[in-house]
């Protein structure tokens, strides 16, 4: 019995498609200096950091060495120029990997879990809103809807 679909032999094998390669531009900046991609960075961020500045304290660094001597790994500070934009990361600078920093005490746990919970409550803001404006609409006041509602703006008003 035949396979179904029969492979020919006769044809020369597929190759993957060569990669874009990135502007000349963008090249210089991933080989540069890297104080001008962090500046583009803030500048990206800008919303979320309007003065431009993040301040870091001894606690920082001290959570920032701890879980980098937990893990066994040297951060090194990366940049790449891709088809048409930069990729800033971090990675380790033995293995090449990329590093994904985990929280390594209680109060940094914490502070992740709220942090976690709030971008969950800012997904849920837009359906809420909806629920109720609905429930309004047909003349129904749902107390638990309006409660939940509000507990939900005073919680991104505190973040």
């Amino acid at each position: 019995m035949k396979p179904m679909v029969e492979r020919r032999r006769d044809r020369a094998p597929m190759s993957a498609p060569k990669p874009i390669e990135p502007p000349e531009h963008l090249k210089t900046l991933a080989a540069g200096p890297i104080d001008i991609v962090v500046a583009l960075m803030f500048w990206k961020l800008r919303n979320q950091f309007p003065e431009f500045a993040v301040t870091i304290s001894e606690h920082d660094i001290k959570g920032m060495t701890d879980s980098f001597t937990y893990q066994e790994q040297t951060p090194k500070l990366i940049c790449d120029a891709r088809k048409d934009y930069l990729v800033l990361r971090i990675a380790d600078a033995v293995t090449g990997d990329m590093i994904r920093v985990s929280e390594n005490n209680e109060s940094d746990l914490q502070i992740a879990e709220r942090a976690r919970e709030l971008r969950l409550i800012k997904e849920r803001i837009p359906v809420m809103v909806a629920e109720v404006r609905m429930q309004l609409s047909q003349g129904i006041t749902s107390q638990d809807s309006l409660s939940e509602l509000c507990r939900m703006a005073e919680a991104v008003a505190k973040s």
